[in-house]
């Protein structure tokens, strides 16, 4: 008996065509507000007096987050809207809504406020060189886009993200065995693109829908409406292997988080 192949026979999906509409001359103005969250790699801020300009009267945000990248990491975010863009179709459904990446070269050696240490979590430290977290391997395979940022160190790059609800609870015993199920559906949405990311999967990067804002999109898959949502895709990278292979994947990970064993359906 054959084994079942772990790889696409066309190789990679190809990215699926976008069904939003053109952006025309839309113009988002917003202040910074709070701190939400913070990482290695950046740091989340509440956004606040968001408006948009030349736009229709039909045109509605929901409240929204800036993910802002330390410095010497833009090439972090730049992956992870990467990420968000190739996963369009469950922006909504398994994953947050993505608004865009944005990026302005400052002065050098400008110390913008969410560069400012005090977002720094307990024992982390700056860490000099664009390149501090790749090997030389993997910065050599990196897309151009991204070795481009060893030039530009005072880049300030932002991610505008739909603002989502609490984190995963610490008691796991709070979620019932059909919740966490509905989390580990999350991961079959993105197995459908084929996209593995390794350090994904983590409590902090599971949260729940938003309550105050768009209304969550049914599954393009299953027609299902989840209440969770995935975040956090520095380390994204697609793949040729099948929706189940890229499952399986995650499956040990998730498995883990979840402080339980649910049989791989």
């Amino acid at each position: 008996m054959c084994k079942e192949s772990k790889i696409r026979p066309s190789g990679a999906p190809t990215r699926c065509p976008s069904k939003l509409p053109d952006a025309d001359n839309l113009k988002l103005s917003c202040s910074i507000g709070d701190s939400v969250g913070n990482g290695i790699s950046s740091v989340v801020f509440e956004a606040k007096d968001v408006t948009l300009s030349d736009s229709k009267s039909d045109v509605h945000l929901p409240p929204l987050v800036l993910k802002v990248a330390r410095r010497w990491k833009s090439n972090s975010l730049l992956q992870e809207a990467w990420a968000y863009d190739e996963m369009e179709p469950i922006q909504g459904v398994a994953l947050a809504r993505c608004y865009g990446l944005f990026q302005v070269d400052l002065p050098r050696n400008a110390e913008p406020h969410p560069w400012d240490a005090k977002f720094y979590q307990e024992g982390q430290t700056e860490e000099i060189g664009f390149a501090c977290d790749l090997t030389r391997n993997e910065y050599k395979r990196s897309h151009p886009a991204l070795k481009e940022f060893v030039y530009h160190p005072d880049r300030l790059c932002v991610l505008v993200l739909e603002r989502l609800g609490d984190e995963l609870p610490s008691d796991l015993d709070e979620l019932s065995r059909e919740e966490k199920k509905k989390i580990i559906d999350l991961y079959r949405e993105i197995a459908h693109f084929s996209i593995i990311d390794p350090e994904q999967v983590n409590v902090h990067n599971i949260l729940r829908a938003p309550t105050n804002g768009l209304a969550s999109l049914p599954s393009p898959t299953t027609q299902k409406i989840h209440n969770w949502r995935l975040i956090d895709f520095a380390k994204a990278t697609k793949t040729s292997h099948t929706e189940e292979a890229t499952y399986k994947n995650y499956w040990p990970s998730v498995a883990a988080v979840l402080g339980y064993k649910v049989s791989i359906r």
